[in-house]
């Protein structure tokens, strides 16, 4: 998450999924598009998401068939192939962003 440790709102919109799924204590949003994700980018990532996303380790990324998560599942992402050869679809994928679960956890 190269992009989200440098603040680059910008080149991390464009790892989205859209509708991206953004989900907060309050409730579930859907932003629609990369200008609605940057208007709303300091609700979505807060400082608590960027202490976590900077201590995450690779060897402790979390994985199951729904994709992988960083954090406390604060971002989720997923891969889908999309080669266009038959038999070779997975030879090419793309991997976005999914979700964002805006959590407030309690330090022990």
């Amino acid at each position: 998450m190269f992009y989200l440790k440098f603040n680059n709102f910008n080149k991390l919109a464009k790892l989205n999924s859209y509708p991206i799924k953004v989900n907060f204590d309050s409730g579930t949003e859907y932003f629609n598009s990369e200008k609605e994700f940057i208007t709303h980018y300091s609700k979505i990532v807060t400082a608590e998401m960027m202490a976590r996303v900077k201590r995450q380790k690779f060897s402790e990324l979390f994985v199951n068939s729904y994709g992988m998560h960083i954090g406390y599942g604060d971002i989720w992402f997923a891969g889908r192939c999309v080669g266009k050869t038959p038999g070779k679809e997975c030879d090419e994928v793309t991997i976005s962003v999914t979700a964002y679960n805006v959590n407030h956890v309690k330090s022990k």
